[in-house]
């Protein structure tokens, strides 16, 4: 849970993502007024908070790490599935996130791992190490038009900062 003022400033940042003319400044360390205007921080516990506004805290979690973002998915196997049914069972996404030279935002599915076990890639349809993003910018204009708003992105330890375009 995020207090009071995390939530308000929260808020002001998914306002930001939303409708980025029409917000207010988001206070950030940064010395240009300008790039003050449209730099997100967010962190992974604003996300985790408004996953759990959301429902779903109990089942997924996010996590930051140095150009990587994780997610841990608690999912309850089908009563007829051949293992484990009807069992909860932790999954494990990890991709690799950044902007490449070129300026393009790269996803990459890193690794996925059920029960702690990574999975094989055959399994996954081949899908480790593709860039999801450039897979389907061009069949996408609503990613497309997401993508475009976005100047810069960096991913830490526990936060993410994106500097959105004018």
């Amino acid at each position: 849970m995020l207090t009071t003022h995390e939530q308000a400033a929260f808020d002001t940042k998914l306002a930001a993502i939303s409708a980025p003319a029409a917000t207010a400044p988001v206070a950030v360390a940064v010395p240009d007024p300008e790039l003050e205007k449209r730099t997100l921080v967010i962190t992974e516990r604003e996300v985790n908070a408004y996953l759990a506004k959301q429902n779903l805290g109990e089942s997924v979690e996010v996590n930051f790490g140095e150009g990587t973002v994780s997610s841990v998915i608690i999912l309850t196997s089908p009563p007829d599935f051949p293992l484990l049914a009807g069992q909860k069972v932790r999954m494990r996404l990890t991709f690799g996130a950044s902007l490449n030279p070129g300026q393009k935002l790269s996803f990459i599915l890193d690794d996925v791992s059920l029960g702690g076990i990574s999975l094989p890639n055959a399994w996954l349809a081949d899908l480790k190490g593709v860039d999801l993003i450039a897979k389907n910018i061009q069949t996408d204009p609503t990613l497309q038009r997401f993508l475009a708003g976005i100047q810069q992105m960096e991913i830490h330890s526990g936060s993410m900062r994106v500097l959105l375009n004018k």
